[in-house]
């Protein structure tokens, strides 16, 4: 179907985001359109946290579990450029940008 086809697109980017946060991101779950990030208990909530705050801002509707997940669910309409492209992309940036904050407000915290 078109949403298992679409599925698939979204859980490749989602791997593959994956691989470029293995510290971070523990593993992706789902099926089809919804999926979960799960992030490792050690940067758990605070970042998540940071992650959706900043996807939101730029208009990433994301949803936060309250642990240590990330749910993404997107329109079953949108198109293939649009899994590949903003989903992802957006997610890497706010990734580092989060996990540049949560350095920095390590590093802080120990002086």
């Amino acid at each position: 179907s078109e949403t298992q086809r679409k599925g698939k697109i979204l859980h490749a980017e989602l791997l593959s985001l994956q691989q470029k946060f293995p510290k971070q991101i523990q593993c992706i779950q789902g099926k089809g359109l919804v999926a979960a990030l799960i992030f490792k208990r050690e940067f758990g909530h605070n970042l998540v946290s940071m992650v959706v705050q900043l996807a939101m801002q730029k208009g990433l509707l994301l949803v936060h579990t309250g642990r240590e997940s990330i749910k993404i669910g997107p329109p079953l309409t949108i198109l293939d450029d649009a899994i590949v492209e903003p989903i992802p992309a957006n997610l890497q940036n706010d990734m580092r940008e989060a996990d540049e904050v949560q350095l920095t407000t390590y590093c802080h915290s120990r002086h």
